[in-house]
């Protein structure tokens, strides 16, 4: 009896030293396999969310294919102080990181936030189309044709038309009217500094204002960024020569009659902006003008053209330096779209 209690004991301990041995292993292992320095390979990207908890980022990395399992993740946060200090956003994870390296560039911070709110403004759109395309069109209008707002911007005008910057911006929360305002007129005036920078000297307020008058009107005429400098050199020989602009893109902010073929009879309305009727700049700009135009605005293409008609390509002008040759430029676009339109019209008619 003795003799096989003591078997039993041996047997129990040899037992116990052989879990203590393999678990000693697994420690070291696992030890091992958190601290090691990993190859990188591939790069992954994940989102973690706001509000992620550690054991969600490391459920992501697992279904990424980052880790084999959450746990040596898990515990390696838990021992490294929690997940406290993991901010949201998207990160871009090399596949064959250990747990470790994973950590740290946890604790770095994201490659980029994580946006909720996108909006994309073209170039040359007015405050009413830009509120358009907001979440709040009512509210961005109002604000953004205040005369307060304008006030509080320094810009010497009714409203911020023209320094609203085109482009795409992203949010991280979603902005408010002004928020969002606040953005697009902060984008404008880091963009013009860079451009008076080319200058070498500063304009007064006016002065910025009335480029910006040109630039916007350099925005509604010009279809392509070659012919932009071309066009601002138009509008500067003209207001030299005390000459009416006669710029369509006036008349149409006036009649608000945009991809409607003008009159002569819109030629004719009573308005600041009627640039066929009364002779100088619109009192505003037109439109929100992009880097392009404003650029066209400050440095024109010197030259002595004083007109331009558009091509019948819908995109390109012919620019003249005398009425003669203007004139004969005219004929030529109406004769070649009259062409075209003979040409559809036999098409249809064969169909």
């Amino acid at each position: 009896m003795k003799k096989v209690i003591y078997r039993l004991t041996i047997l129990f301990l040899l037992v116990i030293i052989c879990i203590i041995l393999l678990s000693s292993v697994l420690l070291v292992g696992g030890y091992v396999y958190v601290v090691r320095e990993g190859i990188a390979g591939e790069l992954t990207e994940i989102k973690v969310n706001k509000g992620s908890s550690a054991k969600d980022v490391a459920t992501l990395l697992k279904s990424k294919g980052l880790i084999p399992h959450e746990l040596f993740l898990l515990a390696y946060i838990k021992i490294m102080g929690g997940d406290k200090n993991i901010k949201y956003g998207v990160y871009a994870i090399p596949k064959g990181y250990s747990p470790r390296q994973i950590y740290e560039l946890l604790l770095k911070g994201p490659i980029r936030p994580i946006y909720e709110y996108k909006i994309t403004v073209p170039e040359g759109l007015t405050n009413k189309q830009i509120s358009e395309l907001t979440l709040y069109p009512e509210q961005f209008l109002q604000l953004v044709n205040s005369t307060e707002y304008a006030k509080e911007k320094n810009i010497p005008g009714p409203t911020v038309e023209g320094f609203l910057m085109p482009g795409t911006y992203l949010f991280e929360n979603i902005p408010d009217a002004k928020a969002l305002a606040d953005v697009m007129i902060g984008q404008f005036e880091k963009e013009w500094q860079k451009l008076i920078t080319e200058i070498g000297y500063e304009l007064s307020n006016e002065e910025k204002y009335q480029k910006v008058i040109i630039a916007s009107l350099v925005e509604e005429e010009a279809k392509v960024d070659e012919e932009r400098p071309l066009i601002a050199q138009v509008i500067y020989n003209r207001l030299k020569k005390n000459m009416p602009l006669q710029i369509d893109a006036t008349l149409q902010y006036a009649t608000q009659k945009y991809g409607i073929l003008l009159t002569n009879t819109d030629k004719e309305v009573d308005s600041p902006y009627n640039t066929y009727k009364y002779k100088g700049l619109p009192p505003t700009p037109i439109s929100n003008p992009g880097i392009p135009s404003l650029r066209s605005a400050l440095f024109p293409e010197v030259g002595e053209y004083l007109y331009f008609v558009s091509n019948a390509d819908g995109k390109t002008h012919t620019f003249s330096k005398d009425i003669n040759t203007h004139t004969d430029a005219v004929i030529q676009y109406r004769k070649t779209i009259k062409k075209k339109q003979d040409n559809n019209t036999e098409t249809f008619k064969n169909q």
